[in-house]
């Protein structure tokens, strides 16, 4: 009963082992999937797969217009006014949903031109489901609003353990495609979200004519923190968009687990600078320097060592947990790793211009990076392939990390925090373990 209290409880030091320890448990979950998906399909089914996937992910922040920051923003501010902002919200997304899926519906078959119809059907499936999809979304922001975030992560983990089910149950009876596949990681967030939903619902009184001006508000809001939203994530997903167009589908799935493997390592970056950033916005300047400069060090030691020795694994590990058709990924995969490597950096060095109150330099870094990635892989994917795509990655993190370089002389006067561990961190961190 004690630790059922505890999960959910609502408090800060609960919400945050709550949340880390079903990141976990998550992430273990994701990597089974990839990895029966990736054997029961094959290459190419992965690149099918992965051609169909993408297109949610990538419109999602787009079509939503930072409601679910925009909804959690306003309902802890006017808590009696919670249930317009949602309901508010809801009709915002069922609108751009609905337009933005037809309209990627009606655009998918001129977009996967070298895949079959069952593909480019399966695609056009899936985006006519982003209205559901947004809400889902949505009905998350009103749990966190509330700080229920033991909810939050019971569905999460729910969902992710029924798409694992759901799986592995097609593939033990032969009939796990790339499509049904696709399908699997769509409809259970979908069903808990309903269920979710209700339990919500059945507290929020409605009235048309509130939610009509409480969505006003929300957009209001909402668009003044959309440019780093959609950055970041297109961003994330500007590779696998172009390579669609410039790699036949058993090289784009080959592409796709290992970015997917590498891009784990995000995890370490992300739980740092999530902690970082409260310690240092608003802080002094030399504050804010001396929190990013050390966790900067740190991280990036330890997601380079992590690199290095899954760069030296990988080619034994990956025709061992993938299958042999991924044996070829091995040779990009120590890019990838690299990338993703220094893009945590970016992320971690980052912080210091966000506690510093340049908010705008981070979303123009994430341009620079996606202005040149474009361009680097249609001049290398044509000749090199995947490696070329992997190698046009490194290049633009390597220009994003050159630009917060410069943003830090140029802007605060500073030089750019290292990379590297020193011995003084060390000892520091073990004094404060040990404490």
């Amino acid at each position: 009963m004690k630790a059922w209290r505890f999960m959910f409880s609502g408090g800060t030091v609960a919400a945050a082992v709550q949340t880390f320890g079903a990141r976990l448990i998550i992430l273990a979950m994701n990597l089974a999937t990839g990895i029966l998906t990736a054997n029961l399909l094959g290459a190419e089914g992965r690149g099918e797969q992965g051609a169909m996937a993408v297109w949610p992910s990538v419109l999602l922040p787009i079509l939503i217009v930072g409601l679910p920051m925009s909804l959690v923003y306003n309902s802890r501010k006017s808590k009696r006014f919670a249930a317009d902002y949602f309901y508010g919200s809801i009709g915002i997304a069922l609108v751009l949903g609905t337009a933005g899926g037809i309209v990627a519906a009606l655009a998918m078959p001129l977009i996967l031109t070298g895949y079959s119809p069952d593909v480019v059907l399966g695609a056009q499936g899936l985006v006519l489901m982003l209205p559901l999809t947004l809400c889902n979304t949505l009905v998350y922001s009103v749990y966190e609003s509330r700080g229920e975030f033991g909810y939050i992560n019971i569905a999460m983990l729910g969902q992710t353990l029924a798409t694992l089910v759901l799986l592995l149950v097609l593939g033990l009876m032969g009939e796990l495609t790339s499509v049904r596949s696709a399908f699997c990681y769509v409809i259970p967030p979908l069903c808990f979200a309903l269920v979710f939903g209700i339990r919500v619902i059945r507290k929020m009184p409605f009235s048309l004519r509130r939610a009509k001006v409480a969505a006003r508000r929300m957009v209001g809001y909402g668009l003044r923190s959309y440019g780093i939203d959609v950055m970041g994530v297109v961003s994330g997903y500007v590779d696998q968009i172009v390579l669609v167009a410039l790699l036949a589908p058993a090289e784009l799935g080959m592409y796709v687990v290992a970015a997917s493997l590498a891009r784990m390592l995000h995890m370490i970056s992300g739980a740092t600078s999530q902690v970082l950033f409260p310690k240092v916005a608003a802080q002094p300047l030399d504050q804010v320097m001396k929190y990013v400069s050390l966790s900067s060090r740190v991280t990036t030691t330890v997601t380079g060592l992590i690199a290095l020795a899954l760069g030296l694994a990988a080619p034994i590990l990956l025709p061992a947990v993938y299958g042999p058709d991924f044996a070829a990924a091995a040779y990009i995969f120590p890019i990838l790793l690299a990338e993703a490597v220094l893009a945590g950096t970016v992320k971690i060095i980052g912080q210091g211009l966000m506690g510093a109150g340049r908010p705008g330099t981070i979303t123009l870094v994430q341009g620079v990076g996606l202005a040149a990635v474009i361009p680097l892989m249609a001049l290398l994917v044509p000749t090199y392939g995947v490696m070329g795509a992997a190698g046009a990655m490194l290049l633009s993190t390597m220009l994003r990390l050159a630009f917060i370089a410069a943003s830090y002389e140029i802007l605060l006067r500073r030089r750019m925090p290292g990379l590297l561990i020193h011995r003084s961190d060390v000892s520091f961190l073990y004094r404060r373990i040990m404490g």
